[in-house]
């Protein structure tokens, strides 16, 4: 099997597009030791899904550890509002966070290593 690197330039043209038809998956990823899929952004989401049909937008299982892990560098790690409802507490006000110092905390306490 070959690996592949692709880029784009353009905001218009995804490097890499998959598209599934009939029931078939866009993207299938694995690995023995490592994560799967890895993805960053500097100044979008790393990861954006979009369904319709009311089908989930992401679907984690985990067998073993944790099926979703969030680490927010200096806010929440996940945000979840659905069903049309209106998010009780404002963003970075509850949850645990992962400061610059690299401990993490309860929000809204401060860091205990650096005091933040």
């Amino acid at each position: 099997m070959s690996n592949g690197v692709f880029s784009s330039n353009d905001p218009a043209i995804p490097a890499v597009q998959a598209n599934g038809t009939n029931g078939a998956v866009g993207v299938e990823a694995s690995s023995d030791s490592a994560n799967a899929i890895t993805a960053s952004s500097g100044t979008g989401p790393a990861i954006s899904a979009v369904t319709s049909g009311g089908a989930p937008g992401i679907v984690v299982d985990s067998e073993t550890g944790p099926a979703v892990l969030a680490h927010g560098i200096r806010g929440v790690g996940v945000q979840a509002v659905g069903g049309g409802a209106i998010a009780s507490t404002p963003p970075g006000e509850f949850g645990l966070s992962r400061h610059r110092c690299g401990q993490c905390h309860a929000i809204p306490n401060a860091c205990s290593s650096c005091g933040r």
